[in-house]
């Protein structure tokens, strides 16, 4: 366990990441690092956490792919929609955020 300047030196030097290796990521770490998120703050403690893992299956440019990318942008759309207005968002304001949300997914797909 890092102590609290270590954690504090961490937090002031880290950086944004722009370009990825192509390199697999372990299962494992990518288990961990979801269970870390799950710790951060949320508005009125709702923790309206949504993780995906795009893998190489999912992510390849084929007709099935693109169906697997479409019906889970729709998932993750309605959930988005389900969260904002359990949160009391005006209808107009989700509908606008969802339906961004879907075509960035949607378009994105596993690029990500």
């Amino acid at each position: 366990m890092p102590s609290a300047d270590e954690l504090l030196d961490f937090l002031r030097t880290r950086r944004s990441v722009r370009r990825f290796k192509p390199d697999p990521v372990a299962d494992e770490a990518v288990s961990r690092v979801i269970a870390a998120a799950t710790h951060a703050p949320s508005a009125h403690n709702l923790q309206p956490w949504r993780f995906v893992v795009i893998n190489k299956t999912l992510s390849a440019r084929s007709a099935q792919s693109a169906d697997k990318r479409t019906k889970l942008a729709q998932a993750l759309a309605a959930a988005l929609r389900a969260d904002m207005a359990a949160e009391g968002a005006p209808a107009s304001e989700i509908e606008t955020r969802a339906a961004c949300f879907f075509e960035f997914f949607k378009m994105r797909g596993g690029d990500f």
